[in-house]
């Protein structure tokens, strides 16, 4: 039996295009208002923008461009995590008010 297999000739993406594809990522994100991705998760989401094009780059070149300030003040703060904001907002809050010996 013979296997075929599909190779793909991806040529490494020029930085300019790395950067580009990065603020694409990011855009997608709030376009889509969902929370932005975070440096180690950058990869992922910058990755099909690139394969789209025929290009490639490795996710540590990815997250060293990313780590620019102009993507910095894009992404969430250090520490501050989507489920601690939710807990936050939980309506145990709201019951508490209403019933202080619980």
């Amino acid at each position: 039996m013979n296997k075929v297999t599909r190779i793909t000739l991806e040529r490494l993406a020029p930085t300019a295009m790395i950067i580009e594809a990065i603020r694409c990522a990011y855009n997608a994100a709030e376009a889509a208002r969902r929370k932005p991705p975070n440096i180690k998760e950058l990869p992922a989401a910058v990755q099909p923008f690139l394969r789209q094009k025929g290009f490639s780059a490795s996710g540590r070149h990815i997250e060293q461009l990313g780590d620019a300030e102009e993507f910095k003040i894009r992404r969430r703060p250090p520490g501050k995590t989507v489920a601690s904001e939710r807990q936050k907002q939980s309506p145990a809050e709201d019951s508490e008010a209403i019933d202080p010996w619980r």
